[in-house]
């Protein structure tokens, strides 16, 4: 058992129900070869593991069950950690080998992989062996060959070459602030917050109660997810603790799209800002021209949040911070002024890197990983399938004298809207103008528009942005009236989008147009990658069934889904655009990935659209980046994946949308592409 695989997970449903079984450690199922999930039923497991969950609560107290009211008649019920729990785990060093993940860095450099079963972790490394791709999808599995595979094995075997060490400058602020109780960025506070105290006066005053009601379950909520925070916070601190004087690496696999994962969890390339500020390149590079410091300083720029000005103003921004970063330099503990960026830890591990450059000068050996990212790669790609010159525009796809901003763009049209809203007497608008709404209102709907994002998850994306706005200023504009006044804006940022982003959603609706013809055949779908990965989309049709069990005082149902014959067409149609565009941005870092390789570069950090190398080589990572985009975008890439799909089905597909006139080659001048 592995502390921290449960705690904060919800199940929603009616009152005495759960709705979705309960998972294990994220994704830790999945890894596993593939042999080894095809005993149990999924009845079996969720019985035992419902099970083992009563076991753990009555014998060991560390987890509880608690019920939160959702909606009227409906309540949400959490798997949640115990004080017990964190009184046994304050001195985390104690009993840190509990915390430990199963998948752990290497102190050897992993295995290449070979074979989607040879490859990795050492088959002596004391671990279950794994499969190179994440699939549930035996048939699939089975049916690979190895050739298929070739490039992308190429390109993950480089990935896992890169060499790591801890940050230890960074870390020593790291364990003083989880001492001291600082909530700085992803370092949450180790204590709850409190509830709202009880007035007599509620008894009688419907509204009032409700209100009290409203607050008592957000912070419940607030405090949940704290818990798991914390525990994510105490294996950080382990895994950053045990390889604290080693050299180390990251065996990587890939998912059924392609795109490229490291297989240990936490402390990760791939994680928030607090684990990447953990980590740096084990190889040192020499800082030898301003070329060189100019990419270190830019980075320093993008993680304080000054990202959209021009590569010459964010190196002038820091030049002009060159005390305060001195002074975070000398005394970060006492010098906070770094927690004040958008991505704070990260800020801190350039401050550090930055003053030990101003005192060594030309000569200083840089370890920092200096990231460049796209400007919203999802409709970076679906302006390049469609060849649209405005999409691309607005996600610097093409060239702009300083970068375009598609979130201040939509967040600049949104505030028209509210603007004569509130002309109107809309009271609601008003309160949104004086609340604030700006580009990291409208960021996370913006961003996963092509990746699934629909009008509820907008919803929900502009409530996450709210609730963490409310609690950073104290503030509770709405009241009562959040939930409608979330709505409103929700919908006007939803109808802006999509007015905003009308070719981007033409290349989405075909390629659902296309899935759904095929559903008819209740057939599954598969295309082939620009570096010849065949990838297979196929949701099983599911039966939702249901188990009985006791938990805590209650009989509780839990609703689990019978993967069943044939597919399940909504969610086939649902997922073919993001699950296209991923295949097509994981080929894009894999073919960047293998001409690094060719051009020299030996440490590489990847997060699909985010890319870190040292300083020294950011020019030329940056040109292979571009490269790797035009060689793969010159091919029409929608024409080529109706093709295959033609071959699926004797049924005709709709014809492609219009095209626009972006020439995909213009990405090689664009300097803001990934920036």
């Amino acid at each position: 058992w592995r502390f921290g695989g449960l705690v904060g997970r919800k199940i929603k449903g009616k009152e005495g129900s759960w709705s979705r079984g309960l998972g294990t450690s994220k994704g830790e199922t999945r890894k596993v070869n593939r042999e080894q999930g095809r005993t149990w039923t999924r009845n079996e497991k969720l019985t035992m593991g419902t099970w083992f969950l009563e076991i753990i609560r009555t014998n060991t107290h560390v987890i509880m069950f608690q019920t939160i009211s959702d909606a009227p008649n409906k309540t949400v019920l959490y798997v949640t950690a115990t004080e017990e729990l964190f009184d046994w785990i304050r001195d985390y060093n104690k009993h840190s080998e509990v915390l430990k993940p199963l998948w752990l860095p290497t102190v050897e450099p992993p295995q290449d992989w070979k074979s989607i079963l040879v490859g990795g972790y050492d088959k002596n490394a004391g671990v279950p062996p794994l499969c190179f791709i994440k699939s549930f999808d035996h048939d699939y599995l089975d049916s690979l060959d190895k050739s298929e595979l070739k490039h992308v094995f190429d390109a993950v075997n480089h990935l896992q070459k890169t060499q790591w060490r801890v940050n230890n400058a960074v870390l020593d602020v790291v364990r003083w602030a989880w001492e001291n109780n600082k909530e700085i960025g992803d370092m949450t506070r180790r204590s709850d917050y409190e509830t709202p105290p009880w007035n007599p006066a509620f008894e009688t005053d419907d509204d009032a109660r409700k209100e009290f009601s409203r607050k008592c379950g957000a912070i419940h909520r607030l405090n949940i997810s704290l818990k798991s925070k914390r525990l994510h916070t105490i294996k950080w601190l382990y895994m950053a603790d045990k390889f604290e004087n080693e050299v180390f690496y990251y065996p990587y696999h890939i998912d059924f799209r392609g795109r490229m994962y490291p297989i240990p969890y936490f402390l990760q390339p791939q994680g928030n800002d607090l684990s990447k500020s953990l980590l740096r390149f084990a190889i040192s590079k020499e800082i030898k021209t301003d070329e060189d410091a100019k990419w270190l300083a830019i980075h320093g720029a993008n993680c304080f949040g000054n990202d959209k000005l021009s590569f010459d103003e964010r190196v002038k921004w820091v030049k002009s911070k060159r005390r305060e970063i001195e002074e975070v330099y000398e005394d970060p503990k006492t010098n906070d002024w770094w927690a004040s960026a958008d991505s704070p830890w990260q800020f801190l591990a350039f401050c550090l890197e930055w003053g030990e450059y101003l005192k060594v000068g030309k000569g200083f050996l840089t370890t920092l990983p200096c990231a460049m990212d796209a400007s919203n790669n999802g409709i970076q790609i679906l302006s390049l399938l469609g060849r649209d010159e405005e999409g691309g525009r607005s996600t610097n796809v093409t060239h702009n004298d300083t970068p375009a901003d598609l979130y201040g763009e939509i967040s600049d049209k949104v505030n028209e809207e509210l603007m004569k809203r509130a002309k109107d007497g809309d009271h609601i608008s008003s309160a949104w103008l004086k609340f604030g709404v700006d580009r990291k209102t409208t960021k996370l709907p913006v961003m996963v528009k092509p990746y699934g994002g629909t009008r509820y998850s907008c919803r929900d994306l502009v409530q996450q942005w709210y609730n963490d706005k409310c609690k950073k200023l104290e503030l509770d504009p709405f009241g009562y009236e959040a939930t409608v006044a979330i709505g409103e804006l929700s919908q006007i940022i939803w109808n802006t989008m999509n007015a905003s982003l009308r070719k981007p959603n033409k290349v989405m609706a075909w390629l659902q147009q296309a899935i759904r013809v095929v559903n008819k055949d209740d057939k599954y779908v598969e295309w082939t990658t620009p570096l010849g990965f065949r990838v297979r989309q196929r949701y099983f049709a599911t039966k939702m069934q249901r188990i009985q069990t006791l938990l805590g005082d209650k009989i509780s149902w839990i609703n689990y889904h019978l993967p069943l014959e044939g597919v399940d067409k909504q969610r086939q149609a649902n997922a073919i655009s993001p699950n296209f565009v991923h295949s097509l941005d994981a080929s894009v870092a894999q073919k960047t990935a293998l001409m690094a390789k060719a051009q020299g570069i030996d440490s590489l950090a990847m997060v699909h659209d985010s890319i870190a190398t040292h300083c020294t080589e950011c020019c030329t990572l940056g040109k292979i980046i571009r490269q790797s985009t035009a060689d793969i975008f010159l091919t029409d890439q929608l024409a080529k994946f109706r093709d295959e799909i033609t071959q699926q089905t004797e049924r005709e597909l709709p014809e492609l949308p219009k095209y626009g006139s972006l020439d995909p080659k213009a990405v090689l001048d664009s300097e803001y592409f990934f920036a």
